[in-house]
């Protein structure tokens, strides 16, 4: 985003395109920090972390937007996994099917003491 606001910028005088550049950096930092204000007035000694908390964010971001990008491979991951769990459950009742009842293990439950 900077870069485009400094190709915006290009033609007009450099003072121009260097308040510019400065009003988005106050842009971007006010954007992160005001929400965190609360807790600075709280806990003061904190405020050391406002650019550890500007990064995060921005990394945050990042990794959002590469979840949203790679949803429809885990969903279709997810359609695996059922599947296979489904045939599992499809084989465990063959099985169950096929063997008389005389040799079945059937469970009672947790007897009541």
């Amino acid at each position: 985003m900077a870069w485009l606001l400094f190709k915006a910028t290009n033609r007009v005088p450099e003072w121009t395109t260097i308040s510019v550049m400065i009003g988005f950096a106050i842009w971007l930092v006010f954007a992160k920090v005001v929400k965190l204000v609360p807790h600075f007035y709280r806990y003061p000694m904190d405020i050391r972390f406002i650019p550890v908390a500007i990064v995060f964010g921005y990394l945050h971001g990042f990794i959002k937007i590469s979840a949203l990008l790679t949803l429809n491979a885990v969903s279709r991951r997810v359609e695996t996994i059922r599947g296979l769990l489904m045939l599992d459950r499809q084989i465990g009742e063959d099985v169950v099917n096929s063997t008389p009842s005389s040799e079945r293990i059937s469970w009672k439950g947790p007897s009541s003491r």
